[in-house]
């Protein structure tokens, strides 16, 4: 199903790519309308809370939604299997959210001090319900994703960023004060997690437990193993607001913000590649087709390279020509530079991070771990270097390096890996 190709791509993955278009145009929309109506200031709250949601989201899914990836894929014809999979990763993700709601809420007390905006702890309850809902969905997404459904996948990834710019116009309509911004959170998670049950109700069945005993304990050692890795991935694309946001006003990290969403749009496009791969290394390593998965790695990473460079380049120019041109430039032209330093190392870096999850994908937990955990603390690093000094722009500098020592490890850890397959001659050299 949905093997079509055109212009050499899978109909599913276009799919992907064409929600990746809509997340691009809604993230503009996004932060355009943000910074229309709430300046800088109301933007930089906005990406503060985002940043702490993906912090707390990251310990509240456990890793648990690799496990659900990693054995749907391998189990894609087994539904009563599926099934099983999917009801144990909603149970454990359950208890692991109950646990981290403890400290999300403690937090309402000292958010305030810590970032010294007024009336932040009332952005961050708004949020709050929203944390429930994420925690589902990515059990709920990678099970679609496990199970190559991308079409479904892609709609519910659209509907997140539709429902994100919908909400945020009915608060702009009403004029309701910057401090209510973050509740689009809410808003667009639950829109997914509604949809999402939809395209599985199928495998939303009922089981004796000791039918799923076997499953929750296989997910319970996974995500321990896995856990890290996930949210070393996830805490590193937010690092550099949380740190900027210690030693600047919000408005600079609006600024910075305004021009880093443009990177992370683009970093979606490394997700769709990703997320198209990531089965089919599990399946090809699962059937010992060592040869063909070292083919579609070697294969692979020109392609990448060529997509998020044209990405990047009408990216750039497209928001060259608005900062210049419209409204925003006023308020968002220091965004330009800092675009620019970010831009450098995300191209750089392209070619080999949608292979940032092939450890995971060879069942290689522990591996991956250590792999994202080194990413994440040199970000923290070069951050923590160069934000006291330069604010903005050194952010900018120790992200856009970062991204640069990330690819190399990614490309390192594969090149290791083929280095223990060497008994197989015919593998081409990475």
């Amino acid at each position: 199903m949905y093997k079509r190709k055109i212009l050499g791509l899978e109909i599913a993955t276009l799919a992907n790519l064409a929600s990746v278009g809509i997340l691009g145009i809604s993230g503009i929309f996004l932060n355009i309308l943000i910074g229309l109506h709430y300046g800088p200031e109301g933007l930089g709250l906005f990406n503060i809370i985002m940043g702490i949601f993906i912090v707390f989201s990251q310990f509240s899914t456990f890793g648990l939604h690799f496990s659900v990836l990693k054995w749907t894929a391998s189990h894609s014809h087994n539904s009563k299997s599926i099934s099983k999979i999917l009801i144990t990763g909603l149970i454990l993700a359950s208890c692991s959210f109950l646990i981290i709601l403890v400290p999300a809420l403690m937090l309402l007390l000292f958010i305030d001090k810590i970032f010294h905006i007024h009336n932040i702890s009332y952005s961050w309850a708004l949020a709050l319900p929203g944390l429930l809902f994420f925690t589902f969905n990515k059990i709920l997404l990678a099970s679609l994703n496990g199970q190559e459904k991308m079409i479904d996948y892609a709609l519910s990834q659209s509907l997140r960023y539709i429902m994100l710019i919908l909400t945020l116009g009915i608060i702009i309509y009403f004029n309701f004060p910057k401090k209510i911004i973050p509740f689009i959170i809410t808003s667009s998670e639950a829109a997914v997690f509604f949809l999402c049950i939809y395209f599985l109700r199928k495998h939303l069945c009922f089981f004796k437990f000791k039918e799923l005993f076997y499953w929750i304990v296989r997910h319970f050692h996974f995500g321990l193993k896995s856990f890290l890795a996930g949210a070393s991935v996830e805490l590193n694309s937010k690092a550099d607001v949380l740190i900027l946001g210690l030693f600047v006003s919000e408005r600079e990290v609006g600024i910075y913000s305004f021009a880093l969403f443009i990177i992370e749009g683009l970093f979606q496009i490394i997700a769709v590649f990703r997320n198209e791969i990531n089965p089919k290394i599990s399946l090809l390593f699962s059937q010992r087709k060592i040869f063909e998965l070292s083919e579609l790695v070697t294969s692979k990473s020109t392609s990448f390279f060529i997509y998020t460079l044209l990405a990047t380049i009408i990216s750039n120019l497209i928001f060259y020509l608005y900062i210049c041109y419209f409204k925003m430039a006023d308020s968002f032209r220091e965004s330009i530079f800092i675009l620019l330093l970010l831009s450098v190392g995300f191209v750089s870096a392209a070619r080999y991070m949608p292979f940032q999850f092939f450890a995971n994908q060879i069942n290689k937990p522990k591996i991956q771990t250590k792999l994202n955990f080194n990413i994440l603390i040199a970000n923290l690093f070069l951050n923590f270097l160069f934000a006291p000094i330069w604010g903005m722009k050194g952010a900018a500098i120790g992200t856009s390096i970062s991204f640069v020592i990330a690819s190399f490890l990614i490309r390192n850890q594969i090149k290791l890996t083929n280095k223990k397959w060497a008994s197989y001659k015919s593998i081409p050299q990475i």
